[in-house]
């Protein structure tokens, strides 16, 4: 009967490719962070780790040649960086009885709870890569939630961008023989050690081991000396900033000349392209170059969804960046519950940045993305598809009845790679189904500690923060 259900009502419409463009179709919006990470399948045999090789810029040699001697060597440099590939998936149980319910029987019903899942899967997908973005762009940067007395140990709310260090090109971790340089609130020091206060959350609050005491306070900067670079107001520290600290055109420009004088190409398009707030839309509308650029369009969208361009920057307004919101930043901790915390902010542990400030701003970050700042590394689902269902593996295939389910593959290799299982009704009563979605992927974000000019580490990107002031 399980498999009867199948056959009649949704092997039909996975034929004809109704439930996988409907999935499809839904899923395309919700990706706009995905859509800065194009896509690389995994070569075979990988494992769930893959490390990507990027080669440094040679040493400069602006000494002419000794008369009589040979031509000087030039030292050949590379780094790496790594994609930590895992399965994502999410199952929603179908009451089947609802079917007879709606107008257009069952399979109206089915597009309708394709639908519904691939606005929840392009979301977390699209999620997935926005944490990785902002993570690596954040790294380096964080405050002190208590206190030391004087010692060697310094209470951090983030360990993002501290707990490691690079040694011939490799990350390593932050060790007595592989330490690197920080400062704290101004003052130079080495740091020797990272200790997480959860050892589940490496990334989250922790004790950093430095080689020379210092009498350290609560809520004071700590930076790395490879820190991302983040661009703010007035080029104050995050506790500075008030609500007036709005967003202005001037910090996204600085945004792009940074990126340009780190070599960083534009997209394809030949801008570089801002994601922002709503909310930093709004604030831009007021300052008079971005206000030319919207009313020259009419208000109207342009066809690739963004606002619309000022000089080399295309604006798109982006509600899925970080903001407060159990849909948006789940999971968030306060740093008040910390050991002996003198801080008081919301931390978000996902992609490892404060919500608000100590005086209790709402921050708001844009970023500003050039090109290959980040990529998705993929296990094509598909070759699974097909080996379960005892297929011989070749090209792509849209569905397959394995066992006694239904398996399709749905959106784009680039975009998507998501597989959907429909499992007919198993229960009693016959009554229950339930539909999953899946997929296995990592976010790469690109290194280039040695080449351009800064000392950021993750150059190809920068996260502007404003401060905000939300409806009571």
């Amino acid at each position: 009967m399980a498999t009867d259900y199948l056959q009649t009502y949704l092997v039909p419409l996975a034929q004809k490719n109704y439930l996988q463009r409907s999935f499809g179709e839904a899923l395309v919006p919700q990706i706009m962070y995905l859509s800065l990470a194009p896509s690389e399948q995994m070569p075979p045999g990988s494992g769930g780790t893959v490390t990507n090789t990027v080669p440094g810029v040679q040493d400069v040699d602006l000494n002419p040649n000794v008369p009589g001697e040979d031509s000087s060597t030039a030292s050949n440099t590379y780094e790496w960086y790594i994609a930590r590939i895992k399965q994502h998936s999410k199952s929603r149980v179908v009451p089947m009885n609802q079917a007879a319910l709606t107008l257009e029987g069952a399979p109206g019903y089915w597009m309708e709870i394709m639908k519904e899942q691939a606005i929840a899967c392009g979301t977390t997908l699209n999620l997935l890569a926005r944490n990785a973005l902002f993570k690596a762009y954040l790294a380096g940067n964080t405050v002190t939630y208590a206190a030391n007395g004087n010692t060697t140990s310094v209470h951090l709310v983030s360990g993002n961008g501290f707990r490691t260090t690079i040694v011939d090109g490799e990350e390593q971790p932050l060790s007595v023989n592989n330490t690197r340089n920080v400062e704290i609130n101004g003052t130079a020091r080495v740091a020797s050690g990272w200790t997480p206060l959860d050892a589940a959350n490496p990334d989250g609050a922790g004790v950093l081991t430095i080689t020379v005491a210092l009498n350290v306070l609560v809520n004071q900067p700590v930076k790395a000396e490879d820190r991302s670079r983040i661009i703010r107001p007035n080029n104050g520290g995050l506790d500075s900033l008030v609500a007036s600290d709005g967003a202005t055109m001037a910090l996204f420009r600085r945004a792009a000349t940074e990126l340009e004088n780190d070599g960083v190409p534009t997209m394809p398009d030949g801008k570089y392209h801002c994601h922002v707030p709503p909310a930093v839309c709004n604030e831009l509308r007021s300052d008079n170059e971005f206000q030319r650029m919207y009313e020259s369009r009419g208000g109207l969208y342009m066809e690739d969804g963004s606002l619309g361009v000022v000089g080399n920057l295309r604006f798109f307004s982006n509600n899925q960046s970080p903001q407060p919101g159990r849909n948006n930043s789940p999971d968030t901790i306060l740093t008040s519950t910390l050991p002996a915390s003198g801080r008081s902010t919301t931390f978000a542990p996902y992609w490892f940045g404060e919500l608000t400030n100590q005086k209790g701003t709402v921050i708001n970050r844009s970023i500003v993305v050039g090109k290959a700042a980040i990529k998705t590394m993929y296990v094509d689902e598909s070759a699974n598809m097909l080996a379960e269902g005892g297929a011989p593996i070749g090209p792509r295939s849209s569905f397959a009845v394995v066992g006694s389910t239904l398996q399709m593959m749905s959106g784009s290799n680039n975009m998507g790679n998501v597989r959907v299982t429909i499992r007919p009704p198993i229960d009693k009563l016959g009554q229950v189904s339930d539909v999953t979605w899946s997929t296995t992927r990592g976010y790469a974000v690109t290194s280039n500690l040695l080449s351009g000019q800064s000392n950021a580490r993750n150059k190809r990107a920068l996260v502007i923060e404003t401060g905000f002031a939300p409806l009571d």
